[in-house]
């Protein structure tokens, strides 16, 4: 059994629902004609999964209904009952403080608990000041998926009864197709890989398909019964019109151009820094004085550490000069592949910048071996 969640807990769940809620898809803003309605998140003690799942899928609901709109807003039952003080399940006056609190004239809330492997969900309509509808319903403890499709009609027939409003559920099918279905001229719906679910009232609809790369279909269509299948052709394909290219296509822009000359220009003078470093480094290496200190010193003498402690050796040589030297060269050791690695990076990027711009078919890089009878050498050359 899973251990039942603490209350700070379900209430950190509870306040996470409106992140959940949009990334299952949060709604379209509602046309005018529509009347918003919250959802507050349904309260239970032990199933807390299932409850939050219900919550999306009412909201889903109300979202596809034609006459209502899904309010702005995520609030939690739970949340406004103790922030308000208030008993659970909340009283009159309490329900009429929680609709304040959320700003809403009309709001759907409910308990859930767990009986076995059902569920038994106790739902509540509040509008204008009173409680207009309610509702019992029950269903599979294992539908925690709020995009189930069971669990989304489960959803859609318990608003219904709550409101009043007698719907059907219209399912659609056009090919393999994505887009926008509208209803009687407004948003319905969304296509996804050819298959929609709408809720509309039974009787005459126009139905508008939307689908990219192709004309609008207009059909009209009679809902019958609670439930109906029907299968749409899409309209006619739509050629795209052909693409300007402009003349940024031909060419480079001058901005990337000017950016490819000033990396070349910066690589090529870390380049040079790299170089001057090595050879300085290895200069030093030869360097008189300190090829004369290091010949007075014992071979296991490091003749920069013996420098700079100043040690004399047997001729009597400064140390001073020799631990400038070694001081000049721990600075200019490491510097020197920094440099190099900045340069060829520097004149990488560039030449890529250029080559990449543009498209004549000389610019290119290549890799030429050559022999001679000085011996073997590989060439870099590059074209732009």
């Amino acid at each position: 059994m899973r251990p039942r969640p603490s209350k700070p807990a379900r209430l950190g769940a509870a306040a996470a629902l409106g992140a959940a809620w949009l990334s299952a898809g949060a709604p379209a803003a509602a046309a005018k004609h529509r009347q918003p309605v919250q959802v507050l998140a349904v309260a239970s003690d032990r199933g807390y999964e299932q409850a939050q799942a219900l919550t999306i899928a009412l909201k889903r609901a109300v979202d596809r209904s034609r006459s209502y709109a899904l309010g702005a807003g995520d609030y939690s039952l739970e949340v406004l009952v103790l922030a308000l003080g208030c008993q659970e399940p909340p009283d009159a006056d309490c329900q009429r403080r929680i609709a304040e609190k959320a700003s809403t004239d009309r709001y759907v809330w409910g308990t859930l608990e767990l009986e076995g492997a059902e569920v038994v969900a106790h739902l509540r309509y509040w509008e204008g000041g009173a409680q207009k509808g309610e509702t019992v319903i029950r269903y599979a403890a294992n539908l925690t998926d709020p995009s189930d499709d069971v669990l989304l009609e489960v959803a859609r027939n318990a608003f219904a009864e709550l409101t009043g409003a007698a719907s059907s559920v219209l399912v659609l099918r056009v090919g393999q197709h994505d887009g926008e279905i509208l209803v009687d001229g407004a948003p319905g719906g969304a296509l996804r890989k050819g298959r929609a679910e709408l809720l509309v009232a039974a009787g005459e609809h126009e139905l508008t398909l939307r689908i990219r790369g192709r004309s609008d279909r207009v059909a009209r269509v009679t809902v019958e019964g609670a439930r109906q299948e029907l299968s749409l052709e899409p309209g006619a394909a739509v050629a795209a019109p052909p693409r300007d290219p402009g003349p940024a296509a031909a060419e480079p822009a001058e901005q990337d151009r000017t950016l490819a000359y000033v990396a070349l220009g910066a690589g090529g003078l870390f380049l040079g820094g790299g170089v001057y470093a090595a050879l300085r480094v290895a200069s030093i290496g030869e360097d008189e004085q300190l090829t004369a200190y290091r010949a007075a010193l014992p071979p296991s003498k490091d003749a920069c550490e013996e420098a700079k402690d100043g040690r004399r050796p047997a001729d009597g040589s400064d140390p001073q000069p020799v631990a400038d030297l070694c001081s000049e060269a721990a600075v200019l050791e490491p510097l020197q592949f920094v440099l190099l690695g900045l340069g060829a990076v520097g004149i990488g990027a560039g030449a890529w910048l250029l080559l990449d711009g543009d498209p004549a078919p000389r610019a290119g890089v290549r890799l030429r071996p050559r022999t001679s009878a000085e011996g073997a050498r590989l060439e870099l050359q590059v074209t732009f």
